[in-house]
């Protein structure tokens, strides 16, 4: 569980670093995640306050993210501040065992930014 939370861990910095943009969800009670960047599209979703979405587009208002659409009246941009780095070497791989191939490494003392834990997944890593 631990090998997972680092790998979450470090797939956020390294797609945050690569493309895209960190938003942390600024609301009193919920945002909804649309199905297309308008009011009045169908409601997938939902994020409470102070859960982060990494979003690979922004436009006319609205972030796009894997689950949907967010405006981004109520999100804040956050900037990178590494607060942890790898121990080790780390393989990213195509899948989730060791018999996957490697797609790239991340080398030991590589600092990483922790946004958090995917409030969409199901497992948890403590």
């Amino acid at each position: 569980m631990k090998l997972l939370r680092l790998l979450l861990i470090l797939l956020i910095g390294i797609a945050y670093a690569l493309a895209g943009a960190v938003y942390k969800v600024k609301v009193n009670s919920s945002l909804n995640i649309r199905s297309a960047a308008n009011t009045s599209s169908k409601i997938v979703g939902s994020l409470k306050n102070g859960q982060y979405i990494y979003a690979t587009s922004v436009s006319n208002g609205w972030a796009k993210f894997y689950k949907g659409y967010v405006s981004t009246t109520y999100l804040t941009k956050i900037t990178a501040n590494a607060n942890y780095y790898a121990n080790v070497d780390l393989n990213f791989r195509t899948g989730p065992s060791t018999s996957y191939s490697i797609i790239t490494t991340l080398k030991k003392n590589t600092k990483v930014t922790y946004f958090g834990r995917d409030p969409f997944t199901t497992s948890c890593c403590h």
